[in-house]
């Protein structure tokens, strides 16, 4: 794998887990609004740990991208 796309997958994955940081942070403490969509409560218990799933491992591969590029230099 060249540099490009390693920068290309690192960044994208990057994105990926600050987005999951992101919906779980503002998804954490008292809710005031409910949003329900097709009797699926949004930003539930489900859906916090699926986005700490997805982040989780986007992150890794981040990292792994990351010293990948450190490597090559």
């Amino acid at each position: 794998m060249n540099r490009l796309s390693t920068v290309a997958i690192g960044t994208a994955a990057f994105l990926v887990a600050m987005l999951s940081l992101v919906f779980i942070v503002t998804n954490t403490g008292p809710q005031f609004d409910t949003v329900i969509i097709n009797d699926h409560v949004v930003g539930g218990t489900g859906d916090k740990l699926a986005a700490f799933a997805i982040g989780s491992l986007s992150g890794a591969v981040a990292v792994i991208c990351a010293i990948r590029l450190r490597r090559h230099n």
